[in-house]
């Protein structure tokens, strides 16, 4: 019965605890860490406008940049001393939090966006309800969903938790049961 209670819970962690690419969502990524600085098609905030990145880098430089921006700048990169001078010395934010499939998963939605905004601005031309319905697609009232990477390890270590509780639990009985079966002998 042990064997079986502990087996469960190492295969909960495994699997609550791997995300796999096809379950990242490169757009929530790009809101949460890029979209306060950067746009992709929408004009230069406080960093560059990402739109036509792929002309401009090779993804592993993009991914080294976005890791540690700064170090690439100590370490004498050209290209990222080129880019922090452009942006008046104002450095990005490192971004070692993200894993490696989080991180391919972003540059991947970067490079592609090109064509989906330009997609987008055809649809919403040549449709009748092209504002309304970006506006209402683009919108989410609660700002809480299930599909960012971090809602999802946050409720799989909520579960994880409450079956660890229950699991104390059932073993306090248990033990408890043992003792008084020793003290009636």
């Amino acid at each position: 019965m042990k064997f079986f209670s502990f087996a469960f819970l190492a295969l909960f962690f495994v699997t609550s605890s791997q995300i796999s690419a096809e379950e990242i969502d490169s757009d929530k990524i790009f809101q949460y860490n890029c979209s306060v600085c950067h746009t992709v098609g929408g004009g230069k905030v406080v960093g560059p406008d990402l739109m036509g990145l792929k002309e401009r880098r090779e993804k592993t430089w993009l991914r080294s940049f976005i890791v540690s921006s700064s170090g690439m700048i100590q370490a004498g990169d050209e290209l990222a001393i080129e880019v922090f001078n452009e942006h008046n010395q104002v450095p990005m934010p490192d971004h070692k939090h993200l894993s490696d499939n989080e991180l391919n998963a972003l540059v991947n939605w970067i490079f592609e966006q090109e064509a989906v905004t330009e997609v987008k601005a055809t649809e919403e031309i040549s449709s009748q309800n092209g504002i309304e319905e970006t506006e209402s697609m683009e919108s989410d009232s609660t700002g809480f969903s299930l599909d960012s990477p971090v809602n999802q390890a946050i409720l799989g270590l909520s579960i994880a938790t409450f079956i660890l509780l229950i699991s104390a639990v059932v073993l306090l009985f248990f033990i408890v049961k043992m003792i008084r079966m020793i003290n009636c002998k």
